[in-house]
């Protein structure tokens, strides 16, 4: 492998905290963006329409109230039992901590756009973080299988936590991509 293909993947690794903070800088200069091209008319605004009420995902095949309660249960309390089970090991004290961050950027991100009346503008953000997070997830369980892991029932259990995560995400990316599709149109 060539010393450049080495840095590329190295600096494209979510295991690193700068790769992080570098999504986190291009996902806030996306969505401010994102705003001001809305704000201006450039684009369309991302407003509930007839066909968003009709199509919404959280409308017809699942109530966003469940799926909010499934959402806490999946990505934030098993992965908080996860962090406890194997805390002895590095790599998933780095994992969690990173996927945490990320997460909690994301609702700061949110709550700040809708306290300044952005309407829409979540589904972006879900959509622009949930994306990273379903990559975060799968490059996180692989480095998981490369770690020597001892006990085979946790590492069963941190491996099914992980692809939760990555199920559970790839729903909520799909339910996010319907909703400003039909916002949009």
């Amino acid at each position: 492998m060539t010393p450049s293909l080495s840095n590329r993947k190295r600096w494209l690794d979510p295991m690193r905290f700068g790769t992080n903070i570098a999504f986190v800088l291009l996902a806030t200069l996306f969505v401010a963006l994102a705003s001001w091209l809305m704000h201006s008319g450039i684009i369309s605004s991302l407003t509930e329409t007839t066909l968003s009420q009709r199509y919404s995902p959280w409308n017809t095949f699942l109530p966003l109230k469940l799926w909010m309660q499934l959402a806490l249960v999946l990505t934030i309390v098993l992965p908080i039992c996860a962090l406890f089970l194997q805390w002895r090991i590095l790599t998933v004290r780095r994992m969690m901590a990173l996927y945490f961050l990320i997460l909690l950027v994301q609702i700061v991100t949110e709550k700040v756009v809708n306290s300044l009346g952005l309407s829409g503008m979540q589904y972006l953000i879900g959509f622009t973080y949930t994306s990273y997070r379903i990559w975060q997830l799968w490059c996180y369980r692989q480095s998981f299988y490369q770690q020597e892991n001892h006990n085979k029932m946790r590492q069963y259990l941190m491996s099914a936590i992980l692809v939760g995560g990555i199920i559970f995400w790839s729903f909520n990316w799909l339910f996010l991509a319907i909703n400003l599709v039909t916002r949009t149109l």
